[in-house]
This record gives structure tokens, sequence and C-alpha cells, in this order.
């Protein structure tokens, strides 16, 4: 089973992966990368080869340790795994996504922001799974606005970047899935292009107005949202967008 990805047009085949389907789960800190945490224990620290070991232990999903805690938003997992055991922040698991990936997919802002600030040289934003979604892809996806703030203003991830699979943008991502927030922001503060085309030639209105036809309530109204902002936008202010002239 994959990631469900498609959105309203298509859920038949599709598994949801959340923070639930990690083997590793909350129990990230268990065991090694507890020593010498805990209050009091005095507890020596496992040598680094040791350590280094554990961090890139992984399940039967090819998802390392740092995979599952930035899937989580475990600030203090991240920060022991990178700084003290050295984990790898450009592990892939068996479907391509990192573990920026998976913090931006989940909406865990803090983890996103460590993971490209703080973590060594910093995640990559641009990094693609094997269906070619960007970490801000994702975020925008799933409707989490200040990832997807972060992600296109502090970081400068690629707001055109287009996924394999379906040839679709993070605006075209939001607007099939009802975001409206997210459309507005892409639109008007870093110049989404609303007349960029998937692989099936349809643009974030065709999508908007196509997901008013899903069975699901959250994507028929978000989808009539999102396609009544952009006719408006478009019919007073053309295909090209003007950064920060509101709307």
């Amino acid at each position: 089973m994959r990631r469900e990805i498609r959105g309203p047009e298509d859920h038949e085949g599709y598994e949801v992966w959340n923070v639930e389907n990690f083997c590793f789960g909350n129990k990230v800190r268990d065991g090694l990368f507890r020593q010498g945490r805990e209050d009091g224990a005095g507890a020596s620290k496992p040598p680094a080869k040791e350590a280094k070991a554990d961090a890139e232990s992984k399940d039967s999903w090819v998802r390392t340790r740092l995979i599952s805690a930035a899937a989580n938003g475990d600030l203090e997992a991240l920060e022991v795994l990178v700084k003290e055991a050295g984990a790898d922040v450009e592990s892939k698991d068996q479907e391509g996504q990192t573990p920026l990936s998976w913090a931006a997919y989940n909406g865990h802002l803090e983890a996103v922001k460590f993971l490209v600030k703080k973590a060594g040289a910093g995640a990559d934003v641009e990094s693609k799974d094997k269906d070619g979604f960007t970490p801000l892809s994702w975020a925008a996806y799933n409707g989490h606005l200040e990832v997807v703030k972060f992600l296109a203003k502090e970081a400068d991830a690629d707001v055109e970047s287009k996924d394999s699979e379906w040839g679709r943008t993070p605006l075209s991502w939001a607007a099939l899935n009802g975001r409206l927030d997210i459309v507005k922001f892409l639109v008007n503060e870093v110049g989404a292009d609303v007349e960029s085309r998937d692989k099936d030639g349809r643009t974030a209105l065709d999508l908007a107005e196509g997901a008013q036809e899903s069975w699901t309530w959250v994507y028929r109204e978000g989808g009539k949202a999102v396609a009544a902002w952009l006719e408006n936008r478009i019919t007073n202010h053309g295909s090209t967008a003007n950064v920060n002239d509101g709307g």
C-alpha cells in the first residue's frame, strides 16, 4: 500500500500514512538515547560508534529513528539523534521520504525548522520522494500553513516544483484539497503561477472546481471556496500574480 496522495478524485487502494504507522513511534528515545538523560541518573553516554549504529537502524519500511522522531515532532529526540549520534538528516525510507519530508507532512513546524536550520549543513528542502513530492508539496497538500510559510519564504523552497506522478505544484495540491489559506498565501505572498498545468492539463482552478464533485464534504466546500477565490483573482488581476497585492 502507498500513501494517500491523489486527493478527492481517487482514494481507492491508498493507505493514509500517519504517525501511528511507525514502529519506532514515540519510543524513539527509549533505551540508548535515554542513557545519561534521566534526572539524577548520572548514566554515561554510549560510545559514539554504538550510538551512530543505533541511530541508523531501520524498521521494516526502511525508516530510521530520525524519520520517526521527525514524523512525531519530537524535538528532544531530533537533537539527540543529530547532535549526539550523528544521524543522517538525508536518510530516506522506502518511499524516498526524508525526515524533513515527514515533519512537513505532519505539520511539525519546530521540527521542520530544526532540520533546516540547526541540523549541521541543514536538510535539503528540495529533496524529492519517489513520486517527486518535496517537503513543501506535502505541507501544502495536508494544509499546514505555517510550515508552508516557513519553507517558501525562509527556506526559499521552490514553489513551482512539480511531482513526477501528476505534474502538480504545491498550489495545485492545495487547490485540489480545498486549502484556501494556503492557496492565498502561495499566490499573494510568493507569486505561485495560477496557470501552471498538471499532466492532464488542469490548472489550480480546474482542480478546485473538480474537487466540488467529491463525495467528501470537506473537499467539496473547500474546493468551492478555492474556486471562487481563484476566479475572482484571475478576473481582477489576470493570470500573472502580483505579490503582496492583497485579496
